[in-house]
């Protein structure tokens, strides 16, 4: 942080605002005091296969994708923390907290465990009409709300920071803290997609290719999902696309092209890469 306000040629005098895009569906296990109790499940692991199965079975299918816009998916967290409380039920038994990565990273920043609908919506545990936990899939899922967190808009202010954690970060405790929201999210609304008509392809570990909505949309081939956007109010509609550089990796070996392409890139101007020139 204090790297950033350097090269930004700014003072943390200046700094009155922090608000953070994270990863989405990751899962941390944390107590009451924000420490986390075990290393976090994050997004890209699926190990809970039979706990996606069991709450769409008890769910039902049709309705859990219908409420969620979601595919039944073990990279959602909502499964995850019913594998946290099979698994491991002393450890799920002694957490405040099943929070994502935002809301327990907003915790240890404020003392606040809030996250944003984009956040939220991720889980399969959210109903994406009445904008909220959806307390049907919780009963489906055998999971608590009292370990989940508050929902507030990407925008609202959720507190000041600790007097640790400003420390630490070297910036003013007077700094406001705003919910923040996923990272795909926050890429999106950088690009300009703040509502319907603007497409944005996100290149990454994942490559979701997203486009604002402002109603629900329910795909019923499951070839995208929708989300909650960080523009309040909004969705965002998006491929699950888990993969983005193995595959142009995979593409330029099957095609020969692999030893060529890295040349390429080495020897282009970056600026025109950026472009897309």
């Amino acid at each position: 942080m204090r790297g950033a306000c350097e090269q930004a040629g700014v003072t943390a005098r200046d700094t009155v605002t922090l608000g953070l895009a994270c990863q989405v569906d990751g899962v941390v296990a944390a107590d009451e005091h924000h420490r986390a109790l075990r290393p976090a499940i994050i997004w890209m692991d699926r190990r809970a296969g039979r706990e996606t199965a069991a709450l769409a079975a008890a769910a039902g299918d049709e309705r859990l994708h219908r409420l969620t816009g979601l595919n039944p998916d073990s990279s959602h967290s909502g499964p995850k923390a019913m594998w946290l409380r099979d698994h491991e039920p002393d450890m799920y038994r002694s957490a405040r907290w099943l929070a994502s990565v935002g809301a327990y990273l907003n915790g240890w920043l404020t003392g606040e465990t809030v996250h944003d609908h984009a956040n939220a919506s991720s889980s399969l545990l959210y109903d994406l009409k009445a904008r909220d936990w959806s307390e049907e899939l919780l009963e489906a899922a055998g999971l608590e709300a009292r370990h989940l967190p508050a929902i507030a808009p990407a925008h609202a202010v959720i507190g000041h920071l600790r007097p640790e954690a400003a420390e630490q970060l070297g910036l003013p405790a007077q700094t406001q803290v705003v919910a923040g929201t996923g990272d795909d999210h926050g890429a999106a609304l950088g690009a300009g997609a703040v509502g319907p008509g603007v497409l944005v392809d996100v290149t990454g570990t994942a490559e979701p290719v997203a486009i604002p909505a402002t109603t629900v949309v329910i795909d019923d081939e499951r070839l995208v999902e929708t989300h909650a956007h960080a523009v309040d109010g909004t969705l965002l509609v998006e491929n699950p696309g888990f993969v983005s550089v193995v595959s142009t990796r995979w593409l330029s070996e099957v095609t020969g092209r692999s030893q060529a392409g890295m040349e390429l890139m080495s020897n282009r101007n970056p600026d025109s890469i950026i472009a897309g020139r």
